[in-house]
Formats: structure tokens, C-alpha cells, sequence
């Protein structure tokens, strides 16, 4: 009875298990991964008002797959669905992982649409007989308009912020939005009074202070009385061009904008000056995307053999991802065609599922606008390889590396590198750094044309390829607003012609970078930014932008806090040479569109305490077949301070 029991017990046993397996479809997230996790459909950027959750989806193929999702870079506490339902603004993406690795998906920014709000009302003014005061509102909103009215009368064209008011009566101002459905506000009722004698002017309020978050919005305010007041705000000292209402608003907020703020209330009689208000900006933390790249760059370890993760025996191995951390080893890199050190990114060197974890780490240490020049810059090195076979360029011939161990406390390397483009982004814990960096683009632009030629220079035919389009659309401008003025272009242009960068990649051996002789004093720098006017220092901000909105968000918002600082500013110079046609050709596209620029030598530069870039426009006689006598770009970005971490 007893084996009769057991043998019974065995059966049930088996007959249980058979079920349990066949319980189990291919499909069930309990089932072994068969293959690497792959988006099939990203998450799209939307618009809401708000009031109703907005979902974002993103669809995926593999098996046993896991979701994270991510707001602002940061995970999102038990968002781990397909889905994200969601009301709060921010830049969404989702890390998919199986057993066999994970992908990132491309950023979806939602937008939240806002109903006006008046956040600063307009006061009261006294002016006397023939003369004017101002009237002003501060509002948020999205897609704001405005409508003044004197007693209760629409008044032509008063349709800004301000208004300028002459005669005494009742003003309101309506503000409305652009948004579909959104309900107009009305401010409070003030009256313009006519005094028959001028009085000086007096504080009623100052300002406060602020503390408001980078890409926010704030408004200062002041109360004052007496006649016919005008008003002048400053920032740390400096008079604030535009800012001559009693308030002022800034929209986006900057890091750049940081600072103490104060209004000067002046009349015939006299003036009185506000107290400072300190104006604090706080950023995305530094390094807050450290934990995501190292977890990032751990996984893609994990899909390599054991000998493509050994520490390199020489700065000139191919067969290992790893080198240790010496300058050697980081220097390593050139702008040359041919071999590098690190793992070649092309399926001769690594399988499907590392080539997918090799480029969820580089989506991860940069911006999406950063990873898609990566893979843009490679393309194009395929055209230079279509037209010079034997060259030793083209996409497969791009390597990754880590110089040093991935590390969450510990100062590490991650390069990328190839012919055209150089990254090497050092993390050491908080303290990230993004130099030196290094973009080229050869040919410029160019679409596919029949039978898969490449035509270069051509806006008609097929999708434009042109990498480096939003750095030289901003050096275009940056040179056209510098030499509108003819003060500023003769302060600007170098007394030599360049043919080259000053401070261009080198071939293994490179270790002048910590002696690089950088120009000093005032005198062949070009002008200083202290001396150019507002247009175009806005320009020479989207420059340093245009190279450091390459990296993840944190990095480049702690960059742009140390480069666009007033004092950083202050001490930053544009120079120029001009091309072989003799001026610096950086304007528009002849056609309009994606026609490179054709004074080859063409070169522009920006000089700050740590910053320096350079742009130059080359040309290069050992080019052939359809890339024979066209141009291509160069540039490079370092940091006086901060190369490779500033560890060596």
C-alpha cells in the first residue's frame, strides 16, 4: 500500500507539472527571453491642458520584458507598465529590459497648456498735465495675449503687456490664451490720476526674493507713488535693456539669470532705488544622470564575453572595451580615419544584443539631440567611404571604450570615437564633464539619390542629411551679427588666416592637453562679449549652446551654469578669420536649405576662462570621386579646466 501511495503521488506530480508547462505560453513574462528587448513604436510628445491624464505607450518586442519609466531623468516610482498615465509636465522616456539586455526609447515631452493667470496686477499712477505713466501686467499662461481698455473702452492697439497712459480714467487689461477653450482673465480696475504739481517719487513695496526652478517663469514688482514716474530695472548693478515697467517677468528662467535685481524710480524731482532681491535659479543636480549611465554601461559589460571586458595590454587594443584609467590610454583618440582602441560598434566585432546595449548607453550619457548626431555623423562617414574605398572610413569603423572601471564614486571615461566624432564624457560621482569633444561633418549634407547614389548639396531629392546643422546654423549666425557692425568685426578678426584648428585631436601620444597654449591677455583674442550688443550676445549664448546641449541634461545644465555666468561672460571673446573668399562665409544656404558653406578656411572661435570652441570650414585636397573640391566642417570643443575630468 505504501509504494502503492507513492507511485500515485509520482503520477500526480508529473500530471501537475505537464499542466504548469502547458499554463505557460511564450508570451507570459514568466518565460525565458529568446530575444533582446526592441521598440517597435515610441512614445510620442503631446500637448494637454491638464485636467485629463495623458497617456503615454510605448511597444516593444522580446520576451519577459520588464518597463521603467523616466520623468526629467529620474525613475518613476511604480511606472513599470507599457503605459504612463500622467498630468505633470516634464521629458518622458522608457528603459525596456529582458534577461538579454535593454533599450531606451527616444524622449516625449509633454506639455501642460495653462489658463492665463495674472500673477502681478497693474497699479494705480499719478501723472501731471502732459505728461505719461506706465501700466503694466505680469501674466502666465501659454500663448498669452493682451487687450488694454479705458474706461471700459477697448484702446486701439494696447495689446502688450504695458501700456503708456496720457490721460487721467479707469484702465483694465484682458488677458487672454491661444489655447482652444481657455477663459480670458480680467486684471483689477486702477485709475490714472491728473495731480496739478509733481511729486517725488516713493516705495510703497520692494521686491522679493525668488527661488524658482530652470525653465520656470518669475516676476518681480515694485509700488511706488508720485508723478509721472519711469522706471529702470538692473541686475547685479547692470541696467537691464527693455526692462522700464514697474515690473518684470522673465520666461524661461535660465541659470544665467540668477542674481540680485533692483528698480530705480525716477521723476523730474528725484529718484529712489528698491532694495535688492536675490533671484535663485536651481538646476537639474549634477551627476543626476551619473547612476543611470553606470547602470547603463554595467549592462552592456554584462552582454560581453570575458575577453572583451579585460584591461587593455596596450592604449592601441581593439579586442576589450576596458582600459584603466591613465592618461595614456585616455588620449588615445584621433580625428584621423583608420583603427582606434575599444570595441568597433559593427556586427564583425559585437553580436545584435551588444550592439543594442552598446547604443542604450550612449542614448543614455546624451541628449536625444546628441545621440541622434551620433548616429548621423556615422552614416555620413559611409559617404566619405563610398567615395575613398581604401580611406579606413565609414560607420563600422566607430569604437566605444571606458577608460577606467564604470563607476558611481569613482572618476571613469566613457569614449566614443571615430572619424568624425570624439565624445569623452569622465563621471566622477557629482562632477561630470563632456571635453574634449570633437565633430566633423563630410560631406556637409547630402540626400540619397537613385541606385543608391549620394547627392551632395541637394534640398529636393529624399530626406536631408546634415549632422552638424544646428551648430552651423548657430555659427552662421553668430558670424553674421558680429560682422553687421563694422566696430565689432574689425575687433574680431584675427590678424592671421587659419587653415586648421588651433587645438585639433592628435594621434596616440597627445599630451598637450594640459599645456595647450591658449590665448592670454586682451590683445589677438578678438571682442569681448562686454562689448558686443544684445543680439549678438544671445548669439554667442546659442553657440556655446549648440555644443553643450549635445549631453544629458544635467551636464549641460552645470556647463552652462559655469559658461554663460556674468563673470564667465565677461571674460569671453569672439574672434574670426576670414576664408579663402575673404570673409568669414557663414551665412545661409545659398538654396536655401542644406548647401554647405563654400569659403573653405572660413573659422570662428570662442575664447572664455574655461571655455573653447572652434569651428572651421576645411577643405582637403586628397578628397576624390564626388567629394573631390567640396568642403567639410571641423570643430572641437575643450575645457581648460576640466579635459577628461581634469584628473591628469
Amino acid at each position: 500500500m505504501q509504494v502503492f501511495r507513492r507511485a500515485l503521488f509520482s503520477v500526480l506530480l508529473l500530471l501537475t507539472g505537464l499542466l504548469l508547462l502547458n499554463a505557460c505560453g511564450p508570451g507570459d513574462a514568466s518565460s525565458t527571453a529568446s530575444t533582446a528587448p526592441k521598440i517597435t513604436t515610441q512614445p510620442s510628445s503631446s500637448s494637454s491642458a491638464g485636467t485629463t491624464p495623458t497617456v503615454l505607450k510605448v511597444v516593444a518586442t522580446g520576451g519577459g520584458l520588464s518597463y521603467q519609466w523616466y520623468r526629467d531623468g529620474s525613475a518613476i516610482s511604480g511606472a513599470t507598465a507599457t503605459s504612463y498615465s500622467t498630468t505633470t509636465a516634464g521629458v518622458y522616456f522608457v528603459v525596456v529590459s529582458n534577461s538579454l539586455g535593454k533599450v531606451t526609447s527616444s524622449e516625449a515631452t509633454l506639455t501642460i497648456l495653462v489658463d492665463p493667470v495674472i500673477t502681478v496686477q497693474p497699479q494705480a499712477i499719478s501723472i501731471t498735465s502732459g505728461k505719461s505713466g506706465m501700466l503694466s501686467v505680469v501674466a502666465t499662461g501659454t500663448g498669452l495675449s493682451y487687450q488694454w481698455f479705458r474706461n471700459s473702452v477697448a484702446v486701439s492697439g494696447a495689446t502688450n503687456a504695458s501700456l503708456t497712459a496720457t490721460a487721467a480714467d479707469s484702465y483694465y487689461v484682458v488677458v487672454s490664451s491661444s489655447r482652444s477653450g481657455a477663459k480670458a482673465v480680467t486684471s483689477s480696475t486702477v485709475n490714472v490720476t491728473l495731480s496739478s504739481t509733481s511729486v517725488a517719487p516713493s516705495l510703497v513695496s520692494s521686491p522679493s526674493a525668488k527661488v524658482v526652478t530652470a525653465g520656470g517663469a518669475v516676476s518681480f514688482s515694485v509700488g511706488a507713488a508720485g508723478t509721472d514716474l519711469t522706471y529702470q530695472w538692473f541686475k547685479d548693478g547692470v541696467a537691464i535693456a527693455g526692462a522700464t515697467s514697474s515690473s518684470y517677468a522673465i520666461d524661461p528662467v535660465a541659470s544665467v539669470n540668477a542674481g540680485s535685481y533692483y528698480v530705480l524710480v525716477t521723476n523730474a524731482l528725484g529718484f529712489v532705488a528698491s532694495a535688492p532681491a536675490t533671484l535663485t535659479v536651481t538646476t537639474v543636480d549634477s551627476g543626476s544622470n551619473t547612476a543611470v549611465v553606470v547602470a547603463a554601461a554595467n549592462a552592456f559589460l554584462d552582454t560581453l564575453n570575458s575577453s572583451q571586458k579585460v584591461v587593455g595590454a596596450s592604449a592601441l587594443d581593439s579586442s576589450t572595451v576596458l582600459f584603466g584609467n591613465a592618461q595614456s590610454n585616455a588620449v588615445a583618440w584621433s580625428h584621423l580615419p583608420g583603427s582606434r582602441h575599444g570595441l568597433r560598434l559593427n556586427t564583425a566585432v559585437m553580436s545584435a544584443t551588444q550592439l543594442n546595449a552598446a547604443n542604450a548607453l550612449i542614448a543614455a550619457a546624451l541628449s536625444s539631440a546628441g545621440a541622434t548626431q551620433v548616429s548621423e555623423i556615422r552614416v555620413t562617414d559611409d559617404v566619405v567611404a563610398t567615395a575613398m574605398p581604401t580611406s579606413g572610413t565609414g560607420a563600422e569603423f566607430y569604437s566605444i571604450a571606458f577608460i577606467g572601471q564604470p563607476s558611481l564614486t569613482q572618476a571613469w571615461t566613457l569614449q566614443l570615437t571615430g572619424h568624425q566624432l570624439t565624445h569623452n564624457i569622465t563621471y566622477n560621482a557629482a562632477r561630470v564633464s563632456a571635453t574634449p569633444m570633437y565633430l566633423g561633418a563630410q560631406p556637409p549634407n547630402w540626400t540619397f539619390g537613385s541606385g543608391g547614389s549620394y547627392l551632395l548639396n541637394n534640398a529636393t531629392t529624399g530626406t536631408q542629411h546634415a549632422p552638424m546643422e544646428t551648430q552651423r546654423q548657430a555659427v552662421s549666425a553668430l558670424a553674421t551679427a558680429v560682422q553687421s557692425s563694422t566696430v565689432t568685426a574689425a575687433a574680431a578678426k584675427l590678424s592671421v588666416n587659419l587653415s586648421d584648428l588651433m587645438f585639433s585631436p592628435t594621434a596616440l601620444g597627445d599630451v598637450r592637453f594640459k599645456v595647450l597654449n591658449y590665448p592670454t591677455g586682451t590683445l589677438g583674442r578678438g571682442v569681448l562679449y562686454s562689448n558686443l550688443t544684445s543680439s549678438q550676445q544671445t548669439a554667442v549664448k546659442s553657440m556655446i549652446e549648440a555644443w553643450v546641449k549635445t549631453q544629458a541634461a544635467d551636464v549641460a545644465d552645470a556647463l552652462l551654469v559655469a559658461y554663460e555666468a556674468d563673470s564667465a561672460l565677461a571674460a569671453t571673446y569672439v574672434a574670426y578669420s576670414p576664408g579663402n573668399g575673404g570673409t568669414a562665409d557663414f551665412g545661409a544656404y545659398p538654396n536655401g536649405s542644406a548647401l554647405p558653406l563654400t569659403s573653405a578656411n572660413s573659422y570662428l572661435r570662442l575664447d572664455g576662462p574655461r571655455l573653447w570652441i572652434e569651428f572651421l570650414v576645411k577643405a582637403d585636397s586628397t578628397q576624390t570621386g564626388f567629394l573631390a573640391n567640396t568642403v567639410y566642417y571641423q570643430s572641437i570643443w575643450r575645457d581648460k579646466l576640466a579635459d577628461y575630468g581634469g584628473q591628469y
